[in-house]
């Protein structure tokens, strides 16, 4: 076999290996933000539950939830409605604008934060209050 074969399985392998433990780490803060909420933290798992879970929690009513967690099938929506559920699940904790952005951009570090620090599940903000 070839030195450059087995630099490549070498990077592939640590690449995954990153992926996987991201992937569980958001896992780990995101079940951890919903036991906060009061929600099942096994409500994550399930694909469109989920979405309706973590939309309720942000804020959305039922009916809203269920349209958000459909409009995920969307290719190009699915992107506005993840910006939009985030940012209104980071202020349902009391959290600013940019800890949405955090939760966006680098979801493994900011839901750990979320799910594991001091902050407390306050509810959706009433119309019209500021952030």
């Amino acid at each position: 076999m070839r030195p450059e074969a087995d630099m490549t399985q070498e990077i592939l392998l640590i690449a995954g290996l990153t992926a996987l433990l991201s992937g569980l780490a958001t896992l780990a803060g995101f079940v951890a933000s919903f036991q906060k909420a009061g929600q099942p933290g096994w409500a994550l798992f399930i694909p469109v539950y989920g979405q309706v879970v973590m939309a309720r929690v942000a804020g959305f009513s039922v009916l809203h939830a269920e349209l958000l967690a459909l409009l995920m099938f969307v290719p190009v929506a699915n992107l506005l409605v993840y910006v939009l559920v985030l940012a209104r699940f980071a202020q349902a904790f009391g959290k600013s604008p940019l800890y949405a952005a955090g939760l966006i951009f680098l979801p493994p570090v900011f839901a750990c934060m979320l799910g594991f620090d001091s902050s407390r599940y306050i509810g959706p903000r009433v119309a019209g209050e500021a952030w």
